[in-house]
């Protein structure tokens, strides 16, 4: 099998290699839908880069644990949203930026029994869902941790909490024209519920 020659395009030094990066940061590079801008995680900031590759800003965000681009057509403005956690309060902050104001977020929110993070967006628009957990349920009730759903009405600029079954969360994912979303939570046997966006 042969494969392609590949041109190197740009090379990102990394002043410490050996840090560790959580998987939740990957992929360490993401695109708009348009491909016009490049967003790159770094442990305190997001690079931004031109098509091509040239600097085009830097979103200051303090310590970062993951960062998220809407997902929506390119005549539509993205969305971008970041967290950073606290692993031993298991707190942490959500900041949410629009396309047009990069340098200030649009919404702030403190988050709590955080320590991962999981987003899903709606297909067509910029509406999401965050899946929050903790690593430990202190209460005793479970083994797996606390979790927590919540569904961010961009629109509004209001994040609700989603009242699940008690225990895990199996999995959630938006239908493909985005009025609905599942939702499959609960200790065993665990419980599936379809939810409208409406809150």
């Amino acid at each position: 099998m042969s494969f392609p020659t590949c041109q190197k395009l740009k090379v990102f030094e990394e002043s410490n290699a050996t840090n560790f990066i959580a998987k939740e940061c990957y992929p360490l590079l993401k695109f708009t839908s348009d491909d016009k801008l490049m967003f790159r995680y770094n442990k305190k900031s997001i690079e931004l880069y031109d098509r091509e590759l040239n600097p085009a800003g830097l979103i200051d965000t303090g310590v970062l644990n993951l960062f998220s681009l809407s997902k929506v057509s390119k005549d539509q403005d993205y969305l971008l949203v970041s967290f950073s956690l606290d692993a031993k309060s298991r707190q942490g902050t959500m900041l949410v930026y629009n396309q047009s104001s990069l340098e200030k977020p649009t919404y702030s929110k403190h988050i709590e029994k955080a320590q991962e993070v999981k987003v899903k967006w709606n297909p067509v628009c910029h509406d999401f869902l965050i899946e929050l957990q903790t690593y430990f349920d202190h209460s005793g009730k479970s083994y797996y941790g606390e979790y927590g759903l919540y569904f961010f009405n961009s629109a509004l600029e209001k994040l609700h909490r989603v009242r699940t079954y008690e225990g895990p969360i199996h999995d959630f994912s938006w239908d493909p024209t985005g009025d609905k979303f599942v939702v499959i939570s609960g200790f065993m046997p665990a419980g599936c519920v379809l939810y409208n966006n409406k809150n």
